[in-house]
């Protein structure tokens, strides 16, 4: 289970416990969700709004990236990197 700091683990039950993990679970997935979806909005900010000498994908990058750490064993947030890779003509890096 999760232990928040200043509390005992001894005297942390196990029903407590897992209802925290199940709670800080479910925002976990939330947190991960936003980020995919926020760096989907910039992406498509970035190839449907900006002309091609001026795109940057670091914003939508970061999203990914921090949504891949959240959820490494998702392969979501690799997959729209991979396309990032394409767009800027990393080839290689997207495989």
């Amino acid at each position: 289970g999760v232990v928040l700091p200043g509390e005992d683990a001894a005297k942390v039950t196990e029903k407590g416990a897992k209802v925290l993990t199940a709670k800080s679970g479910y925002a976990c997935h939330s947190c991960y969700q936003s980020l995919i979806y926020l760096g989907d909005v910039l992406r498509y900010e970035q190839t449907h709004l900006r002309p091609h000498d001026k795109r940057s994908f670091k914003g939508p990058g970061s999203c990914y990236r921090q949504a891949a750490y959240l959820f490494p064993e998702s392969g979501n947030p690799h997959n729209q990197l991979s396309v990032i890779y394409l767009l800027t003509g990393e080839d290689f890096r997207a495989v």
